[in-house]
Protein backbone atom coordinates (compact mmCIF):
# COMPACT_ATOMS: atom_id res chain seq x y z
CA UNK A 1 0.00 0.00 0.00
CA UNK A 2 1.24 3.40 -1.58
CA UNK A 3 1.66 5.74 1.98
CA UNK A 4 1.78 10.04 1.42
CA UNK A 5 2.78 12.11 3.80
CA UNK A 6 -0.36 13.76 5.00
CA UNK A 7 1.50 14.72 8.63
CA UNK A 8 4.26 16.61 6.74
CA UNK A 9 1.26 18.52 4.59
CA UNK A 10 -0.84 19.30 7.75
CA UNK A 11 2.19 20.61 9.46
CA UNK A 12 3.17 22.53 6.51
CA UNK A 13 -0.20 24.40 6.35
CA UNK A 14 0.11 24.90 9.97
CA UNK A 15 3.02 26.76 9.41
CA UNK A 16 1.69 28.29 6.72
CA UNK A 17 -0.99 29.43 8.80
CA UNK A 18 0.59 30.79 11.52
CA UNK A 19 2.71 32.70 9.03
CA UNK A 20 -0.14 34.00 7.60
CA UNK A 21 -1.80 35.28 10.77
CA UNK A 22 0.70 36.89 12.05
CA UNK A 23 0.83 38.96 8.82
CA UNK A 24 -2.56 39.71 9.12
CA UNK A 25 -2.33 40.70 12.44
CA UNK A 26 -0.09 43.87 11.22
CA UNK A 27 -2.54 44.82 8.16
CA UNK A 28 -3.14 48.93 8.86
CA UNK A 29 -6.65 49.42 11.65
CA UNK A 30 -8.39 51.23 8.64
CA UNK A 31 -8.76 48.07 6.83
CA UNK A 32 -11.92 46.56 8.43
CA UNK A 33 -13.35 44.57 5.21
CA UNK A 34 -9.50 43.39 4.59
CA UNK A 35 -9.31 41.87 8.07
CA UNK A 36 -12.54 40.13 7.75
CA UNK A 37 -11.58 37.96 4.47
CA UNK A 38 -8.33 37.73 6.51
CA UNK A 39 -9.83 36.19 9.53
CA UNK A 40 -12.34 33.94 7.63
CA UNK A 41 -9.10 32.67 5.55
CA UNK A 42 -7.12 31.44 8.81
CA UNK A 43 -10.90 29.90 10.47
CA UNK A 44 -11.05 28.04 7.88
CA UNK A 45 -6.82 27.42 7.42
CA UNK A 46 -6.75 26.58 10.83
CA UNK A 47 -9.66 24.07 11.10
CA UNK A 48 -8.70 22.39 7.98
CA UNK A 49 -5.77 21.35 9.09
CA UNK A 50 -6.74 18.73 12.25
CA UNK A 51 -8.44 16.19 9.39
CA UNK A 52 -5.46 16.10 7.12
CA UNK A 53 -3.06 15.30 10.28
CA UNK A 54 -5.77 13.01 11.71
CA UNK A 55 -5.52 11.09 7.86
CA UNK A 56 -2.33 11.04 8.33
CA UNK A 57 -1.67 9.15 12.03
CA UNK A 58 -4.54 6.77 10.21
CA UNK A 59 -2.84 5.86 7.39
CA UNK A 60 -1.59 2.07 7.59
CA UNK A 61 -3.75 2.03 10.92
CA UNK A 62 -7.32 1.17 9.51
CA UNK A 63 -8.74 -2.00 7.42
CA UNK A 64 -11.20 -0.33 4.95
CA UNK A 65 -11.81 3.32 3.52
CA UNK A 66 -8.16 3.64 2.35
CA UNK A 67 -8.81 5.52 -0.82
CA UNK A 68 -11.68 7.33 1.02
CA UNK A 69 -9.34 9.01 3.72
CA UNK A 70 -6.82 9.65 0.99
CA UNK A 71 -9.20 11.32 -0.99
CA UNK A 72 -10.87 13.32 1.62
CA UNK A 73 -7.07 14.69 2.65
CA UNK A 74 -6.67 15.79 -1.74
CA UNK A 75 -9.93 17.73 -1.40
CA UNK A 76 -9.24 19.45 1.87
CA UNK A 77 -5.80 20.34 0.83
CA UNK A 78 -7.07 21.40 -2.39
CA UNK A 79 -9.97 23.18 -0.98
CA UNK A 80 -8.10 25.30 2.11
CA UNK A 81 -5.47 26.43 -0.84
CA UNK A 82 -8.82 27.78 -3.26
CA UNK A 83 -10.49 29.28 -0.35
CA UNK A 84 -8.25 30.42 2.14
CA UNK A 85 -5.60 31.05 -0.37
CA UNK A 86 -8.08 33.25 -2.57
CA UNK A 87 -9.25 35.25 0.63
CA UNK A 88 -5.50 35.53 1.30
CA UNK A 89 -5.07 37.39 -1.66
CA UNK A 90 -7.62 39.61 -1.55
CA UNK A 91 -6.99 40.63 1.94
CA UNK A 92 -3.71 41.57 1.41
CA UNK A 93 -3.94 43.11 -2.25
CA UNK A 94 -7.84 44.09 -1.62
CA UNK A 95 -8.02 42.44 -5.34
CA UNK A 96 -10.35 39.49 -5.53
CA UNK A 97 -8.31 36.53 -7.85
CA UNK A 98 -11.94 35.50 -9.32
CA UNK A 99 -15.21 34.58 -8.77
CA UNK A 100 -15.55 31.02 -8.59
CA UNK A 101 -12.44 30.39 -7.00
CA UNK A 102 -13.59 30.87 -3.15
CA UNK A 103 -16.98 28.71 -3.10
CA UNK A 104 -15.14 26.38 -5.24
CA UNK A 105 -12.59 25.58 -2.46
CA UNK A 106 -15.41 25.71 0.12
CA UNK A 107 -17.14 22.90 -2.06
CA UNK A 108 -14.14 21.05 -1.85
CA UNK A 109 -13.48 21.43 2.01
CA UNK A 110 -16.97 20.29 2.25
CA UNK A 111 -16.57 16.91 -0.14
CA UNK A 112 -13.53 16.33 1.90
CA UNK A 113 -15.34 15.89 5.27
CA UNK A 114 -17.85 13.77 3.67
CA UNK A 115 -15.33 11.56 2.24
CA UNK A 116 -13.79 11.45 5.78
CA UNK A 117 -16.99 10.71 7.30
CA UNK A 118 -17.18 8.07 4.84
CA UNK A 119 -14.30 6.73 5.45
CA UNK A 120 -15.02 6.55 9.26
CA UNK A 121 -18.21 4.69 8.52
CA UNK A 122 -16.31 1.81 6.53
CA UNK A 123 -14.22 1.05 9.53
CA UNK A 124 -17.24 0.79 12.14
CA UNK A 125 -16.96 -2.36 13.79
CA UNK A 126 -19.95 -4.92 14.41
CA UNK A 127 -19.17 -6.36 17.71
Amino acid sequence: MMTFPWISVGAILGAAAIILGALGAHLPAEEVVVGRFHNTALLFHMVTISPILVIGLLTGKVSKGHRYFHLSASLLTLGVLFFSGSLYVRSFTGEAIGFYITPTGGILMIAGWLFLAIGGFLNVRKD
